[in-house]
């Protein structure tokens, strides 16, 4: 057993360091002027405590001093790390402060013989072991958080959803100690604590994983990781190590170089530029750097809008660092649709993201390949973001474009791609040609024809520039000729440069016309498509009736168009953004034309979705009928038909008068189609809202019934698009019956391959040949699960399988769904009504007057209606309509009350609203029997509990009394105010001084006192403390700016009595230190209690509680109050529950504690202290 002098010393050196190393950290200088100090001492009983705890445990075990370091050292650590923060601080404090309190008395139980007479008590104080561990680790674990001053709210409830847990377990043992404990409790209360940590985890997995999916569904870009692999993949192990070599990259990238962090790779186009980028991501991303990044292309346009990349690269960061969900997943609610859309959010939320955390990289390629305008003003989002994060650095790669050369011109370091890549280069022919020579060989050429290719490979070397693509282009053409001879030819002519190189494969292009098709559909497709649908487009001629005998074109793609294509993976693209350039410019004699590839398109996916094969499919076909026409590929260009035909309306322009004929043959087509496969009427579907489409179809002006078809049909792809309208309410909003047969095409060929037993297991080589699940692929892609909501871009890529399919479509199955019409969560959607009302009342108003607008007969609505519409029309500050509807309601004669839209104006309008309200024909059929003062009074502390400063003066202006009380309407409160979580001063009268301190704002304060003379009164003062008592520190951080109004010692003493009425413990201190009386008493009624007394009565056992009684009889507050008949109060309600909490009597409280001894409460099993005692008719 250790000596108890040992003992002492172990504890009070381990106490001594402790607070030495506070001071070293300079807490106590920094803030010595703040509450910091009394904070600190507010922690004291848990030091106690856990000083005492190892006292005990030495008496019946050896302590070594490995044990008390595993306490003290990250105790002391935590309070560094989170004195750094005021916010974090504080609440530490409250939290350690807490559970010092709900720690038994270890030193009592020691003393009562407790551990005599039960060995297995021992055995408990070891759980107790645990639990201060698992406090320190949770602490810890939460303040180490690099970020938290930035996501402490989000994550504060999940860490103190934590350190309960750990409370729960310190309560368990916490009654094992009082109770007969033996082996099986001990075994219980740790099954309980392994209990309770396992089902908090999977809560928390749980939780984290929901919200990580909800924002992966509309922030990541699955197709930036898929090229970074692609490049990754196609490049050689050797390529760009040049770069690593490179000094300006060096420079670049040394973690302590002042040097620019902005490094532009630029270079010719086809010089291996996407190679290089992905090369140094994936290099940067083994040296363990944190790489947000993204591939542009011309292929997908809506990366580089500015919120959709930013949140592409913040949900990397998120990927990277999953503590961030709670922060993402809040802005996302708390923003609403302008989370999705607005660059501006999504550039602060990225840069709050990344100011705190480890050194990261942004990775951009591609600028150049986007549009200018787009890639602009991306470009100066990216540089605003670089100066604000300064351990950001950034990497672009693209040409040396003007636009792009003028932003980054002087501000940047670059590297030259064609200038360094020559090695690279030589490096790629030389084993290119090494294969390419050897099959030439077993095809029997000979030394002297393969010297002739080797000189010709060493001259594509010399001709290449730079320029990667330039080889792969003419090996390729060189490689495809069909004997010696000719490939002898080719070398020894080599093309000039790359335009040189696309116009010889254009040149050989043998079916012109065909080819011509195709590459219209590789060029203005929407998004790329598979080599199946572009073989079944160019089959399809305008107005043909049906399919012939087959259902795809019998050629070879990739003859066809030669080179200047690529099929990946069944996908059909360009070689190179370059290639497709060139096909528009004048260098290829304008090839291609938009506006034709636009028509050739749209008239495509008309006549084909017109076939007469299709016509059951739009009303009834059976199973087996409609699994014959999937089965021969009838379908595979029905989804991109479906989906993106509008699109390509609306892409056309205004034609002009030579392009008469075409217009007539396009407008044939559209009629044709909406004659065969019309839902219904226009008139039943055309409505207010698709008039704002019109003007997308300026092709059409000249036949106004197709272009008003086209805009019904416009609005429903907007709705569907932005998630307005469900997918199964999408069938019966489409006005044709694409949407009908396009989802049971959709289900039959999911059913199709999934019944197939084999379909998982098509490699195998006894499942049949002709098998659907073999040939499906072939048609229809290889992700042929499509998710059901056309929004979300997983409609177009699709799954493997519907299991992955399922469980994505399940963060769209939100059940919360937004009333607001027009907002992106109306379809969306949350998963719990929490996040859907934080949402709402921080997005939206309650009402939308849509439908008022619509409606021609509100003369005749009963009166309760007409009134609801016009309170609508008020909170929306719609003037005009609520004159009219005022105008109705007054012709009615009937009396009605005009206090609630009078406040509702306050709350909601401008000054022409509150003008139209209390303007003399409103007043005199309103006011009947009231005082017309007294509602102005009422509106006007409305308005200043909202903060409308306009309605305020306009109110004041019509003659509110800045003095006088007013009193907000009850419905008021309830139907508009409580939901959005608005306070209101009081639910009686109050002042307007009296709101303008309840909110803090002395904006509002400075304007009634300063210009117009409103009266401060000390009481007034005290609303700021009913105000704050759920944000302490409000009130602790903007009292400096409330003191100019504080102009007497009577308003801190009131303050003092409000404080410990309302536990408002920094109030407390504040008032105290500003000169406040602990004796006064509030002048409202002729006998009130005294601060010392009313902590008695508000005692309930509280860390808060506690701490404001001893802190009003620390101050000196009289503990035996008069009444005004002179006789002394010496018992209120609460003294014996006090007294039984401290272990002593009232008397014995307020000597130790006004003699400045620490006091300590014994009685903690919650159980009521069975003395009596009499209560003197108080």
């Amino acid at each position: 057993m250790a000596s108890g002098s040992w003992l002492d010393s172990v504890f009070e050196d381990a106490r001594r360091d402790f607070l030495n190393g506070l001071k070293d950290y300079a807490i106590q200088d920094q803030q010595s002027k703040t509450w910091t100090l009394v904070a600190l001492k507010r922690i004291q009983p848990f030091i106690t405590i856990l000083q005492e705890y190892f006292t005990v445990i030495d008496t019946f075990a050896q302590i070594e001093p490995k044990m008390t370091c595993l306490v003290w050292g990250p105790l002391k650590l935590i309070i560094q790390l989170a004195s750094s923060l005021t916010t974090a601080f504080r609440k530490l404090v409250d939290l350690l402060e807490e559970i010092g309190r709900m720690l038994p008395n270890f030193k009592r139980y020691a003393e009562s013989g407790l551990f005599d007479q039960n060995d297995q008590v021992k055995t408990v104080m070891g759980l107790f072991y645990r639990d201060i561990l698992d406090l320190n680790l949770a602490i810890l674990n939460f303040f180490r958080n690099k970020s938290l001053h930035m996501i402490l709210e989000p994550l504060w409830p999940k860490f103190r959803n934590e350190v309960e847990v750990v409370q729960a377990s310190i309560e368990k043992h916490k009654s094992l100690m009082t109770s007969n404990v033996t082996l099986e409790h001990i075994l219980e209360a740790k099954e309980f604590r392994r209990r309770t940590l396992s089902k908090y985890e999977e809560d928390v997995k749980f939780q984290n994983d929901s919200r990580f999916k909800d924002l992966s569904s509309i922030m990541a870009s699955p197709s930036c990781k898929s090229r970074l692999q692609s490049a990754i993949e196609a490049s050689s192990p050797s390529s760009g190590e040049w770069l690593f070599n490179n000094p300006t990259f060096q420079k670049w990238l040394s973690p302590g170089s002042s040097f620019q962090r902005l490094l532009w790779i630029q270079g010719i186009p086809g010089a291996g530029k996407t190679f290089l980028s992905a090369t140094a991501i994936h290099q940067l991303q083994s040296q363990g750097h944190l790489v947000l990044y993204a591939f542009l292309s011309h292929d997908f346009q809506s990366l580089g809008n500015g919120a959709r990349l930013l949140h592409s690269l913040t949900f990397q960061a998120v990927e990277a660092n999953r503590d961030l969900v709670a922060v993402v997943h809040s802005a996302s609610i708390s923003t609403g649709q302008e989370f999705t859309s607005n660059t501006n959010s999504a550039k602060d939320l990225l840069c709050d993201l990344l100011t705190n955390s480890a050194p990261t990289f942004i990775v951009l390629d591609g600028l150049d390949e986007i549009e200018h305008q787009k890639r602009g003003n991306l470009l100066k989002t990216l540089l605003e973001i670089l100066e604000s994060c300064e351990n950001l650095k950034l990497l672009v790669s693209s040409r040396a474009e003007r636009d792009i050369m003028r932003l980054l011109e002087g501000i940047s370091c670059s590297v030259t791609v064609d200038d360094n890549n020559s090695k690279d280069i030589e490096q790629h022919v030389e084993q290119e040609g090494e294969s390419w020579t050897a099959e030439l060989r077993e095809l029997g050429a000979d030394d002297p024809d393969l010297a002739v290719i080797k000189a010709g490979l060493k001259e594509v070397v010399a001709r290449a520039k730079g320029m990667f693509l330039y080889v792969k282009l003419v090996l390729q053409v060189a490689r495809s000729q069909p004997d010696l001879e000719s490939i002898r030819t080719e070398m020894q002519n080599l093309p000039d440069g790359l335009n040189q190189a696309y116009g010889r494969i254009l040149s050989r292009i043998k079916d012109k016309k065909l080819a011509r098709r195709a590459l219209l559909w590789i060029a203005c497709a929407k998004i790329p498509l598979a080599k199946s649908e572009i073989l079944q487009a160019i089959l399809i001629r305008p107005l043909m009736p049906d399919f012939p005998k087959h259902r795809m074109a019998w050629v070879d793609l990739q003859t066809l168009c030669g080179p200047i294509i690529e099929i990946r993976d069944g996908m059909v693209q360009f070689v190179h953004f370059t290639s497709r350039e060139y096909l528009f410019e004048e260098q290829s004699g304008r090839f291609l034309v938009k506006q034709d590839g636009h028509i050739e398109i749209l008239s495509t996916c008309l006549t084909y979705c017109s076939f007469r094969s299709f016509d059951h499919v739009y009303d009834d076909i059976s199973v087996e009928e409609l699994r014959g026409r999937v089965r021969p590929g009838d379908f595979i260009l029905f989804g991109y038909a479906a989906d993106f035909w509008l699109d390509h309306a609306k892409s056309l322009r205004q034609h002009q008068q030579e392009q008469d004929d075409m217009s007539e043959r396009i407008c044939k087509t559209v009629a044709h189609l909406y004659r065969k496969r019309k839902q219904a009427t226009l008139e039943e579907f055309q409505t207010v809202e698709s008039e704002g489409f019109l003007g997308d179809f300026p092709f059409f002006e000249r036949t106004p019934e197709l272009q008003q078809l086209l805009s019904v049909s416009a609005r429903l792809l907007d709705g569907l698009r932005y998630g307005h309208i469900s997918p199964e309410d999408q069938i019966s909003e489409d006005p044709t019956s694409l949407s009908l047969a396009t989802s049971r095409f959709q289900k039959t060929l999911e059913e199709m391959f999934s019944q197939c037993p084999s379909s998982q297991h098509s490699r195998n080589p006894t499942h049949p040949a002709d098998c659907f699940c073999r040939k499906a692929p072939q048609l229809y892609g290889t992700r042929i699960f499509k998710c059901k909501w056309s929004f979300c871009e997983f409609h177009l890529r699709g799954f493997s399988n519907s299991v992955s399919r399922n469980e994505h479509e399940k963060t769209h199955q939100r059940p919360f769904k937004c009333p607001e019409a027009g907002c992106l969560y109306a379809s969306l959607g949350y998963e719990n009504e929490s996040d859907l009302m934080q949402h709402k009342f921080g997005i939206h108003d309650n009402g939308s007057l849509g439908q008022l607008r619509n409606r021609t007969d509100i003369q005749h609505l009963l009166r309760k209606d007409l009134i609801a519409i016009m309170e609508l029309a008020i909170l929306n500050n719609d003037v005009q309509s609520t004159r009219n509807l005022l105008s109705i309601a007054l012709a009615q004669g009937e009396y009605f009350r005009f206090d609630l839209p009078l406040q509702l104006a306050a709350w909601k309008g401008s000054t022409g609203m509150i003008d139209l309200l209390v303007s003399d024909g409103v007043i005199a059929a309103t006011t009947i029997g009231r005082s017309f003062s007294s509602i102005l009074q009422n509106a006007l502390v409305v308005a200043i509990d909202v903060n409308n400063i306009i309605t305020v003066r306009a109110l004041l202006d019509h003659g509110a009394d800045v003095n006088k009380t007013g009193r907000p309407h009850h419905m008021l409160q309830r139907r508009f105010l409580t939901p959005r979580k608005i306070a209101l001063c009081g639910e009686m009268e109050y002042t307007p001084v009296s709101s303008a301190f309840f909110h803090m704002n002395d904006r509002m304060l400075a304007l009634l006192v300063d210009d117009f003379g409103a009266k401060v009164a000390p009481v007034d003062f005290t609303s700021a403390i009913k105000g704050t008592k759920k944000n302490q520190m409000e009130f602790f951080e903007n009292l400096p700016k409330f003191k100019r109004w504080i102009s007497v010692p009577e308003s801190y003493s009131y303050g003092i009595l409000t404080a410990t009425t309302y536990g408002h413990h920094v109030a407390l201190e504040a008032c105290l230190e500003n000169g406040g009386d602990p004796n006064a008493r509030l002048p409202i009624w002729d006998f009130s209690y005294p601060a010392a007394f009313l902590a008695v009565r508000k005692f309930d056992k509280s860390p808060q509680r506690t701490n404001l009684l001893l802190s009003v009889l620390k101050a000196g507050a009289d503990p035996y109050p008069k009444k005004p008949n002179g006789k002394t109060v010496r018992r209120v309600k609460n003294m014996p529950e006090v007294e039984a909490y401290f272990g002593l009597t009232w008397k014995e409280l307020v000597q130790k504690t006004q003699a400045g001894e620490m006091v300590l409460p014994v009685n903690t099993d919650g159980k009521k202290d069975k003395t009596s005692a009499k209560v003197d008719g108080i």
